[in-house]
């Protein structure tokens, strides 16, 4: 992983706008939002740092003034809370689980177009977001690796318990609050899911493209949950917690000479059924950290990333930290030329 890289993300000051310090968010976000979201095509994410904005309360006007289409994070799959209007929290993970590299909401059909940040309390060490361009990625993947996902398509599934377990610590309820049985199945649909209940456990089942093409510079990108639908240990060792990430790889091992593939809590296969090897599934972990650029957040700082073009991610840290974020924009970016599409 990198620690800078010329212009990405991109770091622009109220000086660049011919600003001052102390910007009323509405106000900015009303009159910059034609130049931001040039900038946030331009790089793929931009960093907007020393406006003094302090609270959630700032973050979602600026959010609203920018991007007045907000999206839900229904059917996601991390654990956040609602903080304001449509801020919540990045991810209640835990400080020492890093986040693996991603496209936000990448395992459904529609997607953000546009993933803001705000950054209220940095963390005293690390908790940087690592962004990574997928563009990129697709290209530095081996052809062998790339091929057979694009050709093929992905098959992603999660079996998701009534109750908290070590290995599956995320329930169904935990990802659609309020609801029932039958309202599940109803927004499963509208995602392009197949929903199917066994007693207290919830199976999911979606057909996903491995790239698709940018809706404005028509490239393609790696835009794909594999990685999400995979054991953490990787990223656990890779994080720095090598220890944990063995004893979490002995205990999945365990797990995975009773039950059998579609079984586990979260799994990827080829589009067609067949098992993605292994060592192709650790390439595109490396590859995406390879790849990645990360900064330190300074307080008050917004990140906007074009979510089409850019994953992100979130290393292990200490201390207090607050990252908080908003999601907009709904869209359907098309599957590449040659590459299986959703279900």
């Amino acid at each position: 992983m990198k620690t800078a890289e010329a212009e990405f993300p991109s770091i622009l000051h109220p000086a660049d706008f011919g600003l001052a310090g102390g910007v009323d968010a509405v106000e900015f976000g009303h009159a910059e939002r034609d130049r931001l979201v040039r900038e946030v095509c331009r790089h793929g994410a931009v960093v907007l740092r020393g406006f003094e904005w302090q609270d959630a309360t700032a973050f979602n006007a600026l959010v609203r003034s920018v991007a007045p289409e907000s999206m839900e994070y229904e059917g996601g799959i991390t654990p956040r809370r609602r903080v304001q209007g449509v801020v919540h929290t990045s991810t209640d993970a835990p400080a020492f689980v890093p986040i693996p590299l991603h496209a936000e909401m990448s395992y459904l059909d529609r997607i953000p177009r546009w993933v803001f940040f705000f950054c209220e309390t940095p963390a005293r060490r690390g908790g940087e977001t690592p962004v990574v361009n997928l563009t990129r990625v697709f290209h530095a993947l081996r052809p062998e690796v790339r091929e057979p996902l694009v050709q093929r398509g992905i098959r992603l599934i999660q079996n998701l318990s009534g109750k908290k377990s070590l290995l599956a610590p995320r329930t169904w309820r935990d990802m659609f609050p309020d609801s029932d049985p039958g309202q599940v199945r109803e927004v499963c649909e509208r995602r392009g899911i197949e929903a199917v209940f066994s007693g207290d456990r919830l199976t999911l089942v979606s057909q996903r493209p491995a790239a698709r093409v940018h809706p404005q510079t028509g490239e393609p990108v790696w835009l794909n949950a594999v990685t999400l639908h995979d054991s953490f240990s990787w990223e656990l060792g890779h994080g720095g917690r090598k220890l944990l990430a063995a004893g979490l790889a002995a205990l999945e091992s365990r797990r995975d000479e009773r039950v059998s593939a579609e079984d586990r809590p979260a799994h990827a296969l080829y589009g067609d059924g067949g098992e993605i090897p292994r060592d192709h599934v650790l390439h595109i972990r490396e590859t995406l950290w390879d790849c990645s650029v990360s900064r330190a957040w300074e307080r008050g700082d917004v990140m906007m990333l074009d979510n089409t073009r850019v994953g992100h991610g979130r290393n292990p840290f200490s201390g207090p930290r607050c990252i908080l974020a908003a999601l907009a924009e709904p869209c359907i970016p098309a599957a590449w030329p040659g590459a299986v599409r959703s279900a």
